[in-house]
C-alpha cells in the first residue's frame, strides 16, 4: 500500500550485505547479555530495534526485533504483555519491509490475545488492530483492512483525541488504503486534514509533517494534478534537504517525485536538473 511504499523508499541506503553484517553485529553485541540476561536487558534490545525502525533501518531492525520477541517469549511466555508488545513491533517492521503474509499472521495473534486479556477497547489492542489493518491492506484484503482501519481510527479519536499522533497515524493508514483503491479524492481529503493538523501541532519541519506533505504530493500526482504535485514535492524536498540532508532516502524520494511531476508536464530539462 502507499504508506508501506513510502516507508520502503526510506528503508536504508547502502549495500544489503553490509546491512546484514550490521544486523549481526548488533544482535551479537546485545545477545551476549540477553541470552542469559534479565528482562531489562531484553527491553534494551527491543528499544534498539524500535530506534532502528524509526530511523528507517528496517532490515537491521528486523533482526533485532525478531531477537527480542524470541527472548521475551522464551522467558515470559507467548501471552505476556512484553511478548505481545515485541510481536506488535515486529509486525509493524514487517509491514515496512513489505512482508504482509508473516505480518498478518503475527498481528492476528496479537489482536486476538490482547482482546482476550485487555479487551477490545484497550489502547494496546487498538494499536495492534491498526497495524493489522495496514498489513491486510498490503496483502490485498481491502474490505477487512478498511473495516479494521476505520474501527481503530474511531477508537483512537474517542480514547486519544483528534490531534494525537496515533490518531493521525490511523488517518494516514486509511488515506493510503483509499489511494491504493484509486479513491484519490477521499484520500486527498484525509491527507489535507492530517497535514493541517500536523503543521499546527508539530510544525512544518517535523519529520511526520514532511512525510504527510510528500504523501499528498504522491496522491496529486496519481490524479494527474501535476502542478499541485510539483509544488508539494518541492516543499517536501526543500524541508527534507534542510532537516535530513541531501543524501537521505526521504529527501531523494521527494526529489524523484518532483522530477516525475515535471516530466509529466513536459518539463524534461527541469526534471533532469532536479536529479543532478
Amino acid at each position: 500500500m502507499a504508506l508501506a511504499k513510502e516507508a520502503d523508499a526510506s528503508r536504508l541506503g547502502g549495500d544489503e550485505d553490509a546491512i546484514y553484517d550490521a544486523s549481526s553485529a548488533v544482535v551479537r553485541l546485545l545477545g551476549m547479555q540477553t541470552e542469559t540476561g534479565d528482562i531489562d536487558q531484553i527491553q534494551e534490545l527491543e528499544r534498539q530495534g524500535k530506534a532502528l525502525h524509526q530511523s528507517g533501518s528496517y532490515l537491521v531492525a528486523n533482526m533485532v526485533l525478531r531477537k527480542s520477541h524470541v527472548l521475551f517469549e522464551r522467558k515470559l511466555g507467548s501471552v505476556h504483555p512484553y511478548t505481545l508488545s515485541a510481536a506488535n513491533n515486529l509486525g509493524a517492521n514487517l509491514i515496512a519491509l513489505e512482508q504482509p503474509v508473516e505480518a498478518v499472521t503475527l498481528l492476528e495473534q496479537v489482536v486476538d490475545q490482547r482482546t482476550q486479556i485487555l479487551g477490545s477497547e484497550h489502547i494496546s489492542t487498538i494499536a495492534a488492530m491498526a497495524n493489522l489493518g495496514n498489513a491486510l491492506a498490503l496483502a490485498g484484503n481491502m474490505p477487512r483492512a478498511e473495516e479494521l482501519l476505520k474501527q481503530s481510527l474511531d477508537a483512537r479519536i474517542e480514547k486519544l483525541g483528534e490531534n494525537h499522533a496515533e490518531t493521525r497515524l490511523s488517518r494516514l493508514y486509511l488515506a493510503s488504503l483509499y489511494r491504493d483503491q484509486q479513491r484519490h479524492p477521499e484520500a486527498e481529503t484525509i491527507f489535507r486534514s492530517a497535514l493541517k493538523t500536523a503543521n499546527n501541532v508539530d510544525g512544518p519541519y517535523a519529520i511526520a509533517t514532511m512525510k504527510i506533505l510528500h504523501m499528498l504530493a504522491q496522491n496529486q500526482l496519481d490524479q494527474q494534478k501535476y502542478e499541485q504535485a510539483e509544488s508539494y514535492f518541492l516543499h517536501a524536498l526543500t524541508r527534507r534537504a534542510q532537516v535530513l540532508g541531501e543524501g537521505h532516502p526521504d529527501t531523494i524520494a521527494s526529489k524523484t517525485g518532483l522530477a516525475q511531476s515535471l516530466r509529466a508536464q513536459g518539463l524534461v530539462e527541469e526534471a533532469e536538473q532536479v536529479m543532478r
